[in-house]
């Protein structure tokens, strides 16, 4: 494995006596390759075949077939272009208000190695943990790298004003790494409503006009004038919703034509016609910034893969897909390798797509993954996410399913070109240059010897007393 962008030397041990004719063979075609340099030096009957590649290209990876035109050497070798995460970029809005969305967006190079995105927060005084949001990157993908970006609206409460927000991008393994972005602080600003002038005084059967005055806000609902009463009660005198209607709850009390609401300020021009003593007291003035949101509850997933998946291969396709609720949710895998009631989120990078319905959003997951031998039994857990509609006391519906992995050299063993699925009796193996993972027709199962015309027969409908399931 090399980095993308660095030189890389390919030595070829040769035995020949006729070394005189070089071809480079790249991904199964003939090419010459810009930024390949040959060196051969040979001694007698044995030689060296140096191919040395300059600032490594991502289409150049894949198989390479180095052989002797006259002469009966030949070998391949497999080249393999690694792309490293790096550094994440972070947005934030240039003011952040306490309960009001703000949005924040990261945006990183994952690379090829399976590396995941998270958010983190440190409160003020606190260190920084793992904040969970709702959603996933929106992954994009060329031809040996993939780019995350995740976009999330955040409600800042009182206790973030101080606060640190950054994200990060890790690698899967025993020697993950971890890259950071800039840290943002979040410094909380107090949205501006007042009365402009300042109220005074004003005398008896006279015309007044209040003005009130809001700015810096997000998503204004409407704006109320209100004034407490000799009970001690707050009582609504007059108020303008944002699609200008307005609304007097008493005569001679009026919104003023003039006024002008939007959702981010407003100017209210609340008109008395003959102020009385009851007019006296104190006012205020007041946003109501209501929503209400129709809740509907994720529902449980389908997971799918493969009964056994070939170690160290990409080539199958892992599937969850689930109704995540409205609001949406998302879809979580998580994994079990220690046969415990433990989970932990998986280090799998998917790419989903939304379908959005009638206050449903359906979220399909997918990804391919090489995975190792010690992940053979473990369980994979496909989870419906979404904190914001379900209860205290509700989880998250989820489907789980063992991974069983069939080893890449089971075919040493075996002097045959098919033999058994060590786990599931409609498939079986083909033996080869490489090692494939066969499926059997619907309704046929795998014979349990070698068969010189097909190796699918008996109509079935389940593995019962056909197979033994394991290594």
């Amino acid at each position: 494995m090399i980095l993308c962008g660095s030189t890389f030397d390919l030595n070829i041990d040769l035995d020949s006596t006729n070394l005189f004719r070089e071809t480079i063979i790249g991904n199964r075609s003939a090419i010459f390759l810009a930024n390949a340099r040959l060196n051969i030096s040979v001694e007698g009957k044995a030689g060296t075949l140096t191919i040395t590649f300059d600032n490594i290209l991502c289409n150049q990876t894949g198989g390479y077939n180095i052989s002797i035109y006259g002469g009966n050497a030949s070998s391949m070798a497999a080249l393999k272009i690694i792309v490293n995460p790096g550094k994440p970029n972070i947005t934030a809005p240039p003011n952040i208000y306490k309960d009001q969305e703000a949005t924040f967006t990261c945006v990183g190079q994952l690379g090829n190695v399976n590396a995941s995105m998270y958010w983190q927060l440190m409160l003020t005084g606190g260190k920084f943990d793992t904040y969970t949001v709702n959603g996933s990157p929106v992954i994009s993908r060329s031809s040996c790298s993939i780019i995350g970006s995740w976009t999330v609206q955040l409600y800042p409460a009182e206790n973030w004003n101080g606060s640190s927000i950054r994200c990060l991008i890790t690698t899967p393994g025993n020697s993950s790494t971890e890259i950071y972005s800039d840290t943002i602080l979040i410094v909380l600003k107090q949205p501006d409503i007042y009365f402009a002038p300042p109220l005074s005084s004003g005398y008896i059967g006279s015309p007044y006009r209040m003005t009130c005055q809001v700015m810096n806000m997000t998503n204004i609902k409407s704006v109320k004038i209100e004034r407490d009463t000799a009970f001690a009660i707050r009582e609504e005198v007059a108020s303008i919703a944002s699609n200008g209607s307005t609304k007097s709850n008493f005569n001679g009390i009026r919104i003023n034509s003039n006024s002008s609401i939007s959702a981010t300020s407003a100017t209210i021009y609340v008109d008395f016609d003959n102020l009385t003593c009851k007019d006296e007291g104190d006012y205020y003035c007041n946003t109501a910034r209501d929503h209400f949101t129709i809740l509907r509850k994720p529902e449980k997933p389908i997971l799918t893969f493969p009964q056994g998946v070939l170690e160290n291969s990409q080539q199958d396709m892992f599937n969850c897909t689930g109704e995540v609720g409205h609001p949406p949710g998302s879809i979580v895998f998580e994994t079990n390798k220690d046969d415990v009631n433990t989970f932990t989120r998986a280090p799998f990078t998917p790419a989903t797509n939304v379908i959005h319905g009638n206050c449903s959003a359906t979220y399909t997951a997918t990804f391919t993954y090489k995975f190792t031998m010690d992940w053979n039994n473990t369980i994979i857990r496909c989870r419906a996410d979404n904190s914001r509609v379900l209860g205290d006391n509700e989880t998250s519906p989820y489907v789980e399913k063992k991974l069983f992995i069939v080893p890449a050299n089971i075919c040493r063993t075996s002097n045959t070109l098919y033999i058994p699925h060590p786990y599931d009796c409609h498939k079986y193996i083909q033996c080869g240059m490489q090692v494939y993972l066969r499926e059997c027709p619907a309704g046929l199962c795998r014979f349990t010897q070698p068969h010189n015309d097909t190796y699918c027969e008996w109509t079935c409908n389940n593995c019962t007393g056909k197979f033994k399931s394991g290594l």
